[in-house]
């Protein structure tokens, strides 16, 4: 059975997390996981 080490629930700074797409992929494969979501909120424009 293969075992996969998963973060189903991350936001970039595109919504309101504190790293861009790159910083944050690169920081799940710093700390091994295999599969990561990106859950980030929609922004409403102004106008």
């Amino acid at each position: 059975m293969n075992y996969y080490a998963i973060e189903l629930h991350s936001h970039t700074n595109h919504s309101d997390g504190g790293f861009t797409t790159e910083e944050l992929l690169g920081s799940a494969k710093d700390f091994g996981y295999d599969i990561l979501t990106i859950t980030d909120h929609h922004r409403k424009r102004n106008g």
